[in-house]
């Protein structure tokens, strides 16, 4: 008999800050375009699936900064406007290309022109212009688990302050609580990085700080995404509990009972983050490289659209 087994899906967004900050080819039209090309059509097949009564669980992360954008009145009056100018755009196109004879490109500003003109519909009709609504709506539901990050992305590690650690923490943790109505229970640190405890000298002082654990246990948080060598492997700095061996000495599989001495790390399962009641989960490198690497993954694969040209004409 084949095994039975069970995998985490999660997909994580974020986009820095980029409200009014001019248009193509940078800029606003940032947001919209990941609006237009991964959230909507993220969501409507997610509507489809439970609308179709499929009982799909996934968690999905959305970054503060993000959320706090796509709650925007601004941006959203942008991205309906962005919308509606690729629809004309395209409707221009099917024209053009008609009346030089290349039937082929038509076709293809065609279906870009049904295309774009089924986002401004979902996007106004199904969703109301709210997108943050939208994933709300599906947490609510079961269907979803929403996780957070830090309030600006802030690359943890190296925030010499353990003060603006965990400024970065609640205020991300508060922000996720206006935006959905409850506090988050799982976040995405941003970058992946992970700093343990660690002991720091200068100017012949010892400073003792705790680990990124530490900030989550407080914020009620209870599960962050690493990267993968904080499990699997990689060189540890700084101060270590107990006398284990591994990557990150911290940690603690649950097969072992939560033993400082457990050996084996996998990506496949969480572990608990030393005498916290903290859990986290390794990103898998392997499917990581199947999806980003140039070689090998879909971004390398001669049908990849390269979405940063534009027609000139």
């Amino acid at each position: 008999m084949a095994k039975q087994g069970a995998f985490t899906f999660v997909l994580h967004s974020h986009i820095p800050y980029c409200r009014s900050a001019g248009r193509w080819p940078h800029g606003e039209e940032w947001i919209h375009e990941a609006a237009a090309e991964t959230y909507i059509p993220l969501l409507r097949a997610l509507y489809d699936l439970r609308d179709e009564g499929v009982a799909f669980h996934l968690t999905i992360g959305l970054t503060p900064i993000l959320v706090e954008q796509l709650r925007d009145s601004l941006i959203n009056d942008h991205l309906a406007e962005y919308l509606e100018s690729h629809v004309q755009s395209a409707n221009e196109d099917v024209a053009r290309f008609r009346s030089t004879g290349a039937g082929n490109l038509a076709a293809l500003a065609g279906r870009y022109e049904a295309s774009y003109a089924q986002l401004l519909a979902d996007y106004r009709d199904v969703f109301k212009g709210d997108l943050v609504g939208a994933f709300r709506a599906l947490q609510e539901s079961g269907h979803i688990e929403i996780a957070t990050s830090g309030a600006t992305h802030g690359y943890l590690p190296l925030l010499d302050r353990d003060s603006s650690i965990a400024a970065q923490i609640g205020v991300g943790a508060a922000s996720y609580e206006r935006a959905f109505g409850r506090r988050p229970r799982a976040i995405w640190l941003p970058e992946c990085a992970y700093r343990p405890a660690v002991t720091s000298r200068s100017a012949g002082s010892i400073r003792e700080r705790p680990g990124i654990e530490h900030f989550l246990e407080e914020q009620g948080l209870r599960l962050f995404f690493t990267e993968t060598g904080s499990i699997t492997g990689g060189r540890l700095v700084g101060k270590v509990r107990g006398d284990a061996v591994g990557p990150y000495e911290l940690l603690a599989g649950r097969g072992a009972a939560r033993s400082p001495r457990a050996t084996h790390r996998t990506t496949f399962e969480p572990y608990f983050v030393g005498d916290s009641a903290v859990e986290v989960l390794a990103r898998n490198s392997r499917s990581g490289m199947q999806v980003w690497s140039g070689e090998h993954g879909y971004p390398g694969d001669g049908a990849y659209r390269e979405f940063h040209l534009k027609d000139e004409v």
